[in-house]
């Protein structure tokens, strides 16, 4: 809602704060990253092997406003915003539409907008995650596409002491660890479907120069909004990787514990307009704000990010990053052209990417 799920999506969160004053006062708290100098590694964009003209290949599909993609087997699992089903399912050898599940709304077996499609350790099983509702629907691919009304296997919604979690990741199929909305004492947290045992992990950054202070516990917290960030899990280890929307960051964490902070590849902090709504201070976006990762992909191998690095709400990149899981810069891949949303697919020492144009909504792909 990945901000990384699209800025609209960030706007759709932000839009009940509608019609706040201005606020803003001197903040003099210590810096948080002191601690971490000695496994912090600065990149700048000279520290990547670069890939120009990558030949791309248009697939069929235009796939629009989409807000999540994923592979699984020899399909694609798409999340879009504007169509009767939340899902698409993309057959990728043929390169067309083999079915739509999951009818939008906000019944027992619907949704509103799918923001993450999680994997799982299955080919044919995802886990979805509607972060408008707090929902969670497990799907299994091919029995959907087989049936003509088809029920999740099984869905959970989030209750008041995991809401606002972002950018989950699946771990079993009773837990999961998500980045939250909610929670200023931890970059994120684990949880099960059924509330209990939550441990969190992990510590968010210092608060900028002039930001306000923090908000009252039960509202969004100020530095988890502020330093909003996608996060997503290793396959098989306890491993996390966590890209910031918008500053130039990415953490590693392994255990729970932070084991590497990548600053670049350009160094900015964020920007935002603080507006107050009489109980809560709310970080917004304007067209000062510079956006960084604004989406995260992992494999067994690498860590891909899709990097903007300009402002004027331009939540698409026209780069991909490339980091090992040891937080080495590997390679970066210019696209040379706006792409809003992507996956990969690893195959041998090839890595299969597939994206949507920002422009015409096509879905393409390259390797690399």
């Amino acid at each position: 809602m990945d901000c990384n799920y699209k800025s609209r999506l960030c706007f759709t969160v932000m839009s009940f704060f509608t019609g706040m004053l201005l606020f803003a006062c001197n903040n003099d708290k210590p810096d948080a990253d002191a601690a971490f100098t000695n496994i912090t590694t600065n990149v700048t964009f000279s520290s990547f092997s670069v890939k120009n003209d990558i030949p791309i290949k248009k697939m069929g599909p235009q796939l629009g406003d989409v807000l999540d993609m994923q592979v699984m087997d020899s399909f694609l699992i798409v999340s879009t915003l504007r169509d009767s089903a939340v899902l698409q399912i993309i057959h990728i050898p043929s390169g067309t539409v083999a079915g739509h599940l999951i009818s939008r709304g906000k019944g027992d077996n619907e949704c509103l907008n799918i923001a993450t499609i999680l994997p799982t350790s299955d080919k044919n099983i995802c886990w979805c995650y509607d972060i408008t509702l707090g929902k969670f629907l497990k799907i299994n691919v091919p029995k959907a596409l087989s049936a003509a009304a088809y029920i999740p296997e099984k869905t959970f919604m989030l209750t008041p002491a995991t809401k606002g979690a972002k950018s989950p990741s699946w771990i079993n199929d009773s837990t999961f660890a998500a980045c939250s909305y909610f929670m200023n004492d931890c970059r994120y947290f684990y949880f099960n479907s059924q509330d209990s045992g939550i441990r969190k992990a992990g510590q968010l950054p210092s608060p900028g120069k002039g930001w306000p202070d923090e908000n009252p516990k039960g509202k969004f917290s100020l530095l988890a909004t502020a330093y909003s960030a996608n996060m997503k899990k290793h396959p098989t280890d306890d491993l996390f990787a966590v890209a910031y929307n918008v500053t130039g960051r990415m953490e590693l964490y392994e255990g729970g514990k932070l084991k590497r902070l990548i600053k670049g590849p350009e160094s900015f902090q964020p920007i935002y307009t603080f507006k107050y709504d009489g109980e809560s201070n709310i970080p917004v976006q304007n067209s000062k704000t510079l956006f960084s990762n604004v989406q995260l992909k992992v494999t067994e191998k690498h860590i891909y990010l899709l990097y903007s690095g300009r402002n004027e709400f331009q939540t698409c990149g026209q780069k991909i990053l490339v980091f090992d899981w040891q937080g080495n810069p590997l390679s970066m891949v210019n696209l040379n052209a706006d792409y809003c949303s992507f996956t990969v697919e690893e195959k041998g020492n090839q890595s299969l990417i597939y994206l949507i144009n920002k422009d015409t909504g096509e879905l393409v792909s390259t390797s690399i």
